[in-house]
């Protein structure tokens, strides 16, 4: 068990409003004592003992979790636990993130989880958090935002890219959902099918030896 952020956030996300007490209980649980990197080993009877929840209201419990508590090969893996302990700078060359990628990596048969890690080490180490119409200078800084004619931005544009060059997209609430667009192909524009936000996309290693990212001109 590691040491973790007490998540108090959490309280602001419409998702953790909407749990049943049930839910909530059980998803702190799984919070508190999952490891640095959101990992936990599906034990039911563990569960119960500590939570008060029966195994079958575990089972409902976690079907209201499914988008940010997934399980796969037993193993359940916390999406948030990263952005709410402040860990999302997965390059950081320090113990902790040292330790976090150790863990992913040796859980990598869990796609969800090494989907979205494989995401933050393709990404600038400058981890939007940003609104999704806002851009970066070439100092890394949010530009101001450009107001549109009714047609969503997303986070960086493809300005400077070579036509014919594949992307990725990827949302932000749901990492795993990605896409590829080809750059010149049409409108980078895409949207989750999940939550249906603007997607944004992975920085180019281009960009991060310092090339300019700007926001999408119509």
């Amino acid at each position: 068990m590691s040491s973790v952020f007490s998540a108090a956030e959490k309280w602001d996300e419409p998702w953790y409003g909407e749990l049943s007490i049930g839910a909530k209980v059980l998803y702190d649980y799984l919070y508190d004592t999952a490891d640095i990197a959101g990992f936990k080993p599906q034990n039911f009877p563990i569960w119960s003992a500590y939570t008060g929840l029966t195994e079958s209201e575990i089972e409902k419990a976690l079907e209201e979790l499914k988008e940010v508590v997934i399980i796969e090969n037993d193993l359940a893996w916390l999406k948030d636990h990263l952005k709410f302990n402040h860990n999302t700078n997965i390059k950081a060359k320090n113990n902790a993130r040292e330790k976090i990628r150790k863990t992913y990596v040796a859980n990598k048969n869990h796609k969800s989880a090494f989907s979205y890690y494989s995401t933050l080490l393709d990404s600038t180490l400058f981890y939007s958090t940003e609104p999704l119409n806002q851009g970066f200078d070439s100092g890394n800084k949010p530009v101001k935002n450009k107001k549109t004619k009714g047609r969503p931005q997303t986070t960086r544009s493809t300005k400077g890219i070579p036509e014919g060059r594949s992307i990725e997209v990827y949302c932000l609430e749901h990492p795993y959902m990605r896409l590829t667009h080809k750059v010149g192909s049409g409108s980078i524009d895409k949207f989750c099918e999940k939550c249906k936000a603007p997607m944004v996309r992975n920085m180019l290693k281009s960009e991060m030896n310092g090339n300019s990212v700007s926001s999408i001109n119509n």
